[in-house]
């Protein structure tokens, strides 16, 4: 798995390239805990657009990294879910705590009005 990010003014967005699962699942975990620490940040966007497979940890990072986004007020969306891996998002129920939208830009939209 290969992880990237960049900031669109106080939105990151991340990259996923690869497969999220347990052998990476804590990397990744620390990764965005990291980066939802990043001074000014007020939402982050993650692009799955790449992500070819998911599985329990990985969801177990997503749970993760969701409780910290809320303790700290920071707005989640995904974006680009697609395949098995949209499939095991919507089955475990983790697109209830993460909303997915097709673009970028509707995901990073929603991230702005979640503003608390």
């Amino acid at each position: 798995m290969k992880l990237s990010h960049r900031l669109e003014g106080d939105i990151c967005v991340v990259h996923i390239d690869g497969e999220l699962i347990r052998e990476q699942a804590p990397e990744f975990q620390l990764y965005l805990i990291e980066l939802l620490k990043t001074d000014h940040l007020k939402g982050l966007v993650i692009d799955m657009s790449e992500a070819i497979a998911i599985d329990s940890a990985g969801i177990g990072a997503f749970k993760a990294i969701f409780q910290e986004a809320e303790n700290i007020k920071i707005g989640l969306a995904f974006c680009q879910l697609g395949g098995a891996v949209l499939d095991i998002i919507k089955i475990t129920s983790v697109d209830v705590l993460i909303p997915a939208y097709t673009t970028e830009t509707e995901a990073m939209a929603h991230v702005t009005k979640s503003e608390k």
